[in-house]
């Protein structure tokens, strides 16, 4: 709700601030005191368009307390902007050298302020800022005068509306690359087929390095095998190793005999002498088998090669060759699973689209019954509230197809207004005035008993062209409004000391004088100042008794109205 005004230099103000509370408030004062002016400042803040020309210099905070759980914190969240208590400060100047506006102290736009403002305050009087102008609001009258009922009906065609979007999505994604997918399947089942048809085994590329280097240089592996075993083995020119060591061997036992603690080192060099036996035999059985074979070349060579093209294609070795082959294998059959998830979601989609139109259809009947109900009842009121001869009526479309449909329904809707017998009924907007509009709203809300988001309602020309018995029914209805729920706040502008009388809070707006300007003032009425403001409003001079003892009465009847 709002909780505080705070106007500088715009208008006629030079300076004023208004607090404001739940509950039904009025604000009255002589014409052209400058009560809609607080209106207009209040819609400025809000980032209506400002007329820099007349109202440079002029800024204005409006403070506001909000539901955490309602819709404005999530709108906040979505600019960036924390909302640390329940406290929402909008604040706004307009300069010809440029304004500003800010939320909560953080830089902000206009259009930022306009979406808050959207959610904050539902203005009524001024045609550009009447939500009932807007047809895209009259379904949700309806919606709600059809009660429980219907919002279940909504609310499973909902569903499936959802369900049927989100399979839509689903489809799109799966069916927009379809060809640039399919050209993709042939090069991935390519690149399968050619890994695949290698027969690659781990570790072979490194075996197979070996071997070439082995048959690459076979006569020089053969001949330096040769010339290591002849010089541990020996020949006739030479002495060879192991004869030396035998020497060695054959002293070390005849020093051991001698001394025992040699027989380890004897026995050390004894073993030597076998390993130089064993190694001897070992390399000339190598050097009998290493040989040239050509042919074993080109074939190990040839190997590498292909091996070496998978590799420069598909990893660095060859288990990143296999691991990138099991990749492409698992998504050839993602995509030949994509052929059978188009098939099921397509055939999921039919079946939505059936149960979908159902729906709509069950909605639609409800709807046109909900809606003749309604607009007969509002007819109803709206000779209560000074709209006599007029009747609401209700244009009622429906999408001739599923594809027409959102997610409201199949239906849009339009009230129009009859405002004299024999007249064609025409949009709001083409027919009524300001106060008109304002009182058709006021019967719908009290018919439909709409729970609307939108926690603060201005009305600004409600008592426009109405006398006393209508101002009556008028003032009880905006204040049956405003006790709707501890959250609904209803600031109304009046001349009319009916409706004044009715309202929990009351503030006076007047014109002074200071220094040859004009310049409003405000002030909250007290209960003792009360009867004398509703004695001026009703005609009367201060020392007017019939005056006095009307605007008496009227506060009794306020006050017992409210339960005071």
């Amino acid at each position: 709700m709002l909780a505080s005004l705070y106007i500088e230099n715009y208008a006629l103000v030079d300076s004023l601030s208004v607090e404001f509370g739940p509950g039904f408030a009025v604000l009255t004062g002589e014409t052209g005191a400058g009560k809609s002016i607080l209106v207009g400042a209040l819609q400025i803040a809000l980032g209506s368009r400002a007329d820099i020309a007349r109202e440079d210099g002029a800024s204005i905070t409006a403070e506001f307390i909000v539901d955490r759980d309602g819709p404005v914190p999530a709108a906040l969240e979505g600019f960036g902007i924390p909302l640390d208590d329940e406290r929402l400060i909008l604040a706004r100047r307009i300069g010809k050298g440029g304004g500003s506006c800010r939320i909560n102290g953080h830089p902000a736009t206009a259009t930022m302020l306009r979406s808050l403002g959207e959610l904050l305050v539902d203005f009524h009087g001024q045609h550009d800022h009447q939500s009932l102008l807007r047809p895209r609001s009259h379904l949700r009258f309806i919606d709600a005068f059809g009660g429980e009922a219907l919002m279940r009906a909504l609310d499973a065609y909902r569903v499936l509306f959802d369900e049927r979007a989100e399979v839509i999505e689903s489809l799109d994604g799966l069916k927009r690359d379809d060809r640039e997918s399919r050209r993709r399947e042939d090069l991935l089942r390519y690149q399968l087929e050619e890994i695949d048809r290698a027969g690659l085994t781990p570790g072979e590329d490194q075996s197979l390095a070996s071997e070439r280097r082995r048959l690459g240089n076979a006569e020089a592996l053969a001949a330096r095998a040769g010339e290591a075993s002849r010089a541990l083995a020996g020949d006739e020119a030479e002495a060879s190793a192991r004869e030396l060591i035998a020497v060695a061997a054959s002293a070390l036992e005849e020093l051991a005999r001698l001394d025992p603690e040699l027989e380890p080192l004897a026995a050390d060099v004894n073993g030597a002498l076998i390993t130089v036996d064993e190694a001897t035999r070992s390399l000339r059985e190598y050097a009998d088998e290493v040989e040239f074979d050509e042919a074993r070349l080109e074939a190990v060579e040839s190997r590498l090669a292909l091996i070496h093209d998978l590799q420069r294609k598909y990893g660095d070795d060859i288990d990143e060759v296999l691991a990138y082959r099991e990749g492409v294998a698992a998504e050839i059959d993602a995509m030949e699973n994509a052929d059978a998830a188009i098939e099921r979601l397509t055939k999921r989609l039919e079946e939505l689209s059936g149960e979908l139109t159902r729906a709509a259809e069950a909605l639609t009947k409800l709807r046109r019954a909900a809606g003749e109900l309604l607009a007969k009842r509002v007819s109803a009121r709206l000779s209560k509230l000074g709209i006599t001869e007029g009747r609401l009526e209700i244009e009622h479309e429906v999408a001739a197809g599923v594809e027409g449909y959102t997610r409201r329904g199949a239906d849009r809707v339009q009230f129009l207004m009859r405002t004299n017998p024999g007249q064609p009924p025409l949009p709001l907007a083409k027919i009524a005035s300001g106060g008109e509009i304002s009182r058709t709203m006021l019967a719908l809300k009290a018919e439909s008993a709409l729970d609307d988001e939108i926690p603060t309602l201005v009305f600004d020309e409600i008592d426009a062209g109405i006398g006393g018995t209508t101002s009556v029914h008028v003032g009880r209805e905006l204040l049956s409004l405003a006790q709707r729920s501890e959250s609904t706040q209803v600031l109304c502008v009046t001349h009319s000391a009916q409706i004044a009388s009715l309202a929990h809070r009351h503030v006076a707006v007047s014109k002074a004088n200071r220094a040859g300007a004009a310049v409003i003032r405000v002030r909250p009425v007290t209960s003792e100042e009360r009867v004398a403001e509703l004695a001026r409003m009703l005609g009367g001079a201060p020392d007017d008794a019939a005056a006095l003892d009307h605007a008496e009465v009227l506060a009794r009847e306020g006050a017992k109205a409210r339960g005071d």
